[in-house]
């Protein structure tokens, strides 16, 4: 894995986007800048263990794609609490656990896929300067980002070929 310079990649975002600038700039330092890795996709973890469920980021429910985890999060949270209430022993709570969670892994897959966009930043400006220009596409890109869309439908061959040529 490359080393990121995490302090050098918010200069360069604030120096594209005003508004983080502006938060930069009248913003106050209140300790030392920090971060972690967000464990994403539902991948990285075992979602139960005799006596345990785990929920949340620490099940690796942030979407890679977009950062979002506060929903996921919560989605996962109900699911723990309905494999719960169903009663049981403790194998069968985890079984109903583990079992709708695998359920959201395809919808993870797909906004996984469609991270690879971020990975490639000539493709994402490219995307970005395409929605600029077409209300109708910035509409199907915002679902996506919104979770009202599948993001497999934009970045198949053929939503691509529709995002640059429509």
């Amino acid at each position: 894995m490359r080393e990121v310079n995490l302090r050098r990649m918010l200069d360069t975002f604030a120096a594209v986007h005003a508004p983080a600038a502006g938060l930069l700039a009248r913003g106050e330092l209140r300790g030392d800048w920090k971060g972690a890795p967000l464990r994403c996709s539902l991948g990285g973890a075992r979602w139960s263990r005799p006596g345990l469920l785990v929920t949340g980021e620490a099940a690796g429910s942030t979407y890679a794609f977009t950062g979002e985890g506060i929903g996921k999060a919560l989605e996962t949270g109900l699911l723990t609490a309905a494999a719960l209430a169903e009663g049981g022993d403790d194998a069968a709570v985890r079984a109903r656990h583990e079992a709708a969670l695998a359920g959201l892994k395809p919808r993870f897959e797909l906004y996984e896929k469609a991270a690879h966009v971020n990975r490639l930043p000539w493709l994402a400006d490219l995307v970005v300067w395409r929605a600029r220009r077409s209300p109708r596409i910035l509409r199907r890109m915002s679902a996506v980002l919104e979770e009202r869309q599948n993001p497999g439908r934009l970045l198949s061959w053929r939503g691509m070929t529709k995002l640059m040529f429509e």
